[in-house]
This record gives C-alpha cells, structure tokens and sequence, in this order.
C-alpha cells in the first residue's frame, strides 16, 4: 500500500505544532494566532509574559540538497516579503520533517533571526526576482557558501536547543546580538 503524500497545508500544521510543542516542553507559553496572521504562526513568551517573539514556521519534507559549488545543504522557501520582516522580536523557525514519524527520526529545528534570513535574501542567493525564495542552512562550509552562510558552521548554530538559546536570551534579556 503506498501511502498519500500529505497536502502543503497538513505539512505545514505538523512543522507548526511540533515546533509549539517543543518551546512548550521548554516552559515556554506558545500561542496559535488565528489564521491570516501575516509572518507569524507562533506567538512565544515567558512564563510571567515579560517579552514575546513572533514565530514564523516553514516546514519541508526534503530539505536536502547537494551541490558542487556549494557542499550540503538544507533549504526552505520564503516569501519575497520576507525581505522586510526585521527586529529583534521575530524569528524564523525551519523544520525538516524528512519521513518523520515513519522514520523514528525526530525532526530537526533550526532557529534563525529573522536579520539573518534578509541579510542573505539581500544576496544573490537566489537570483530570480520572484515571488518564492529560498533560505539555506549549509551543513558544510566551503568557500563559495562562506559568502552566503551569516555565520561560520550554520547547522550547528541555528539547529535545536543552541538555535533555540538565541531566541531565549531575547524573551529574558530583551536583546539578540
């Protein structure tokens, strides 16, 4: 029996939930926005609700790629009015779900700025000007992905709880440097 690739929106709703359920298992208060709130799926606070962040998910299935030029890498697709979403106080969250629950791997979280998503879509990264672009989290650094990587080894900094201590430090501290 082969089973139905499931629908954008139903990949979508797991990448959301399971990211709200992981910032739950933190001790942090998760909130689902009523739909057609632009740029935010999440709402993210402390327990005393002293800061909040807005979360925005995307959720792919085969994020995986591999290219000469530039090494292995995992990519995501994001609006064009991506470019303009700035501040401290919002954050990308990208989920690499591969064949999750069937495969017994958890998916992976990278937790990334949302200054370091327009820095690189202000790059040529993605050379058509078009609707969709496509943000990359490199698992290697090699030089020609060192211009587009915001920092040295990227996987490791944005992926699961170190990713995640960045948000942490803006909902406590007020502040992300």
């Amino acid at each position: 029996m082969s089973k139905a690739k499931p629908s954008t929106a139903i990949t979508g709703a797991a990448g959301e939930f399971y990211v709200a359920s992981y910032l739950s298992a933190l001790g942090f208060v998760v909130a689902l926005p009523r739909g057609g709130v632009p740029s935010s799926d999440l709402l993210v606070t402390t327990p005393e609700g002293n800061n909040t962040i807005s979360l925005q998910v995307k959720t792919a299935t085969k994020p995986y790629n591999s290219h000469g030029k530039y090494g292995k890498y995992l990519t995501w697709g994001v609006s064009s009015k991506s470019k303009n979403d700035t501040g401290n106080s919002h954050w990308y969250a990208f989920v690499a779900l591969y064949d999750w629950p069937q495969s017994g791997k958890p998916p992976e979280i990278y937790f990334v700025p949302s200054k370091d998503v327009v820095d690189l879509l202000k790059t040529d990264w993605n050379k058509e000007d078009g609707t969709w672009l496509f943000f990359p989290i490199f698992l290697e650094i090699n030089t020609e992905a060192e211009k587009y990587a915001p920092v040295k080894n990227n996987a490791a900094y944005y992926n699961g709880l170190e990713g995640f201590r960045k948000i942490e430090d803006v909902l406590r501290t007020k502040g992300y440097k």
